[in-house]
């Protein structure tokens, strides 16, 4: 098989120690940043919207459709899809 296609073990190596050599610490370093400021404000945010439905009626009567459907929303993204048959 053509090395265009398929690389051998060792140019696969010689590739990832260049590119381990110029910057990819450096950019592993703010993806890794930037993953974790999101993960952080999600999970704040989750829990800030928590309280605020659990505490508050009139907060619950104003969001509670929308949180549902998207709650809703999430649920299907782990089921598998049906195909008609056609």
């Amino acid at each position: 098989m053509p090395a265009q296609i398929l690389p051998t073990p060792k140019d696969t190596w010689n590739s990832f120690v260049e590119i381990a050599s110029q910057d990819l610490w450096s950019q592993l370093e703010i993806s890794l940043e930037r993953f974790g400021l999101v993960l952080l404000s999600g999970a704040l945010g989750g829990v800030f919207l928590g309280v605020l439905l659990g505490y508050s009626r009139i907060a619950e009567q104003y969001l509670s459709a929308t949180f549902y459907a998207l709650v809703i929303k999430f649920k299907e993204l782990g089921r598998p899809h049906t195909q008609v048959a056609t």
